[in-house]
């Protein structure tokens, strides 16, 4: 039986000029190391690691304008909060209690 295992070739997909072992561990595309972007999981190919970061950074304009609204609403509740505290505890002081 040959081995026919030296004789195959394999060429990164984006640029066939360059020889390479390095696959995806995601779809297992070939790439070389330009192509290659590294994960804390792996070496993946941008088109896989483009797919992934679309699912994260999809913010909407709007979601900006509820974060907002949010922190400023906690900013209120926690002013109106240190206001009741500090009221009493003010009036103690100048007791001298």
């Amino acid at each position: 039986m040959a081995d026919t295992s030296l004789d195959e070739r394999t060429y990164c997909e984006v640029h066939p000029d360059r020889e390479t072992e390095l696959r995806c561990n995601k779809c297992g595309r070939l790439m070389c190391a330009e192509c290659a972007v590294s994960t804390p999981v792996g070496y993946r190919c941008r088109e896989c690691v483009r797919g992934i970061r679309q699912k994260f950074y999809n913010a909407e304009p709007g979601d900006y304008m509820r974060v907002a609204l949010v922190c400023a609403a906690a900013c209120g509740i926690a002013t109106g909060i240190v206001g009741i505290v500090r009221i009493p505890l003010l009036f103690l002081l100048l007791l001298g209690l």
